[in-house]
């Protein structure tokens, strides 16, 4: 696949968002995680919880995700597809297709490593 302007400038400012956001902020903590890719489903569970979505989501996290996951599914879960074994989370996002200039069709980009940051400020207890 050949890389445009537009695939380093959105791949870059993919990898910098998390540092741009915070750039000014001095007291604050920060954490990643990285995750691998557990599926690529139509299934929203916040817009559409239940059924079918209208578009593909890719997801990671905890080891379940479906039209009907629930939280307590998310609590009892045990496993991830990340590096922190007590995350119970489960991320998603819209799914990124690719298109082909010369015919048009539409292809599902496989996203194999996916990351979440979080940041805080020093002193701030949940």
């Amino acid at each position: 696949m050949a890389y445009t302007r537009r695939h380093h400038a959105v791949c870059s400012l993919l990898l910098l968002a998390p540092s741009l956001l915070w750039e000014s902020r001095v007291g604050a903590t920060s954490m990643k995680m990285d995750f691998l890719t557990l599926t690529q489903v139509r299934s929203d569970p916040i817009v559409a919880p239940g059924e079918l979505a209208a578009h593909m989501h890719t997801f990671f996290g905890a080891n379940v995700a479906g039209v009907s996951t629930t939280y307590e599914d998310l609590r009892a879960e045990s496993e991830n597809t990340g590096n922190v074994l007590e995350n119970h989370s489960l991320y998603w996002y819209p799914s990124i297709y690719r298109q082909d200039p010369a015919t048009g069709r539409f292809t599902l980009s496989p996203i194999f490593l996916n990351s979440a940051y979080y940041i805080w400020e020093n002193g701030f207890n949940p």
